[in-house]
């Protein structure tokens, strides 16, 4: 029987044609043609999980063959053969055969079944909501898969090796992840997550200094780690060992972008283009890449050509939306995320640029949510609770707005931004319930200790002035005033407070 998951040991380095698969894709050699479907095997196959090579029709049993007049079967999902006569096998749960040849035993785990319950264990040993991981494989050897309403397996391709994110862990060895198309089941085994991807690939790469694939994945895992130079070196070593490595291209392009090198990351990717021109990721990271240059008309057709390529990549739908907010056009930049949830509900990124939006066009309530369902995805999402604190303060909700700020500085005790801004509506809030002088001097302190970049001088005058304290205020604000990068009009407001202060008033803000 012909063995159709046999892989050269040399691939051939480009992009696969699927799903934008960013690893060196299997090139067959030679085409065999079967002259016929039937093909006896010795081996019995009962009990054995196949899958379909690829999709047909159920039939019975007829000189000459099989009478083709039964359910149609798709070739993603796995099934059990209940028996095998050499010829034929009749699958658990369908009403016909199909020839043994249509067919291949694979090896597939158990994955976790709709609503059955998660075992109990430490929450510490789960991987996080939004996790980054890698797989340790090649794509084409995870297993990657769900079930469907009635209980029976399905297998997806994994459509990139590049990093995947948790969307869940039930415990007992499956994590949920979405591969940029779908989300699905992969076991932990066949994964590694962002800290120990470099040290996984180092292994690889002591036994073979020059596995370009493992270097290829080391610089990902670097990347991953915000080790950039790291990762660049290894980019640029996986191209000099492999010219051909059309991956390692992509890569080092998005390492150039992380670096704001944006000039050379879109020749990186215009490379993986006239390389792969079916590439609908490649395209994708050079709008993105245009987006942060504000060429947005140029970034426009490279994200329309990369949904062309591919209508379910969801990063795609939620750059162009990007890409049309950069351009004003918030009705067609909430068209594109509204698209981007559709095809990935569970995405928090749409979510919080669509509220941005709703926040452009003045419709409070409606980015507030947004900015509220991603909270629900990811309790532990900063700029979530960031983005939700700023839209009750938008909407002059200070009471929700500051509890959303300290629930924000619990989360992160050192994000110097919610206690600044804790520290500016207890100081300046109209509303007389929310002002409290001594907690927003603290604030404003502790966002001096955290932060010694930005000068928080007006935010702590505020506060002395709303505890009575304005002889304090005024030291503080000459103090401020001192800094000669202040603008005209910045100054021009600071000396207006500075005048309040001085006739022991405070300052409200709104």
């Amino acid at each position: 029987m012909l063995n159709r998951s046999f892989r050269p040991a040399k691939l051939h380095a480009g992009i696969c044609p699927f799903g934008d698969r960013m690893l060196r894709p299997f090139v067959p050699m030679l085409l065999l043609v079967l002259a016929a479907p039937a093909v006896a095997d010795d081996k019995d196959w009962t009990g054995k999980t196949v899958t379909l090579t690829a999709e047909v029709k159920l039939g019975q049993k007829q000189t000459g063959g099989l009478l083709r007049n039964g359910a149609v079967l798709v070739k993603s999902k796995v099934y059990v053969v209940k028996s095998d006569d050499g010829e034929f096998v009749e699958l658990v749960g369908e009403s016909g055969l199909i020839y043994k040849s249509e067919a291949e035993v694979v090896a597939v785990r158990e994955m976790p079944k709709r609503g059955a319950p998660a075992p109990k264990v430490d929450a510490k040993n789960l991987w996080a909501r939004g996790a980054k991981v890698l797989p340790k494989k090649r794509t084409w050897l995870v297993q990657f898969g769900d079930r469907d309403a009635d209980g029976s397996q399905f297998l997806f391709p994994l459509s990139t090796n590049l990093p995947l994110e948790v969307r869940s862990d039930n415990g007992d060895g499956w994590v949920r992840i979405h591969d940029r198309v779908r989300e699905g089941w992969v076991h932990k085994d066949d994964l590694v997550t962002k800290d120990e991807a470099p040290a996984h690939w180092d292994r690889e790469l002591k036994a073979d200094p020059e596995n370009t694939h493992a270097l290829y994945m080391r610089g990902i895992g670097w990347r991953e780690k915000g080790e950039l130079d790291k990762a660049l070196n290894d980019f640029n070593e996986c191209i000099r060992l492999e010219p051909d490595f059309t991956s390692a291209y992509l890569s080092r392009g998005n390492v150039l972008s992380d670096r704001r090198q944006f000039a050379k990351a879109i020749a990186d990717y215009t490379e993986v283009i006239r390389r792969s021109p079916q590439s609908s990721l490649a395209y994708c990271n050079r709008g993105h890449a245009y987006n942060d240059t504000k060429e947005y008309d140029k970034a426009l057709k490279d994200l329309d050509e990369s949904i062309r390529l591919n209508p379910r990549y969801v990063p795609a739908h939620l750059t162009r939306g990007k890409a049309w907010y950069g351009k004003g056009e918030h009705d067609k930049a909430i068209a594109n995320y509204t698209e981007a949830l559709r095809l990935d509900p569970r995405y928090i990124s749409p979510y919080l640029h669509r509220g941005l939006a709703w926040a452009a066009k003045g419709e409070h309530d409606k980015a507030i949510a947004d900015y509220s369902a991603a909270v629900r995805l990811d309790p532990k999402s900063i700029y979530a609770h960031q983005q939700l604190a700023a839209g009750w303060a938008a909407k002059k909700e200070y009471k929700n707005a500051l509890r959303g700020f300290e629930t924000l500085a619990e989360l992160n005790p050192r994000h110097a931004y919610a206690f600044h801004q804790i520290a500016w509506l207890c100081a300046t809030c109209p509303d007389p319930a929310v002002r409290d002088g001594k907690k927003a001097i603290e604030a404003a302190k502790k966002a001096m200790s955290l932060d010694k970049l930005n000068d928080y001088g007006d935010t702590l005058a505020a506060a002395y002035a709303e505890a009575g304290e304005f002889d304090q205020a005024v030291s503080v604000l000459l103090k401020t005033l001192e800094n000669k990068t202040i603008g005209a009009d910045g100054r021009k407001v600071l000396e207006s407070r500075l005048k309040l202060y001085r006739d022991k008033k405070p300052f409200r803000d709104g």
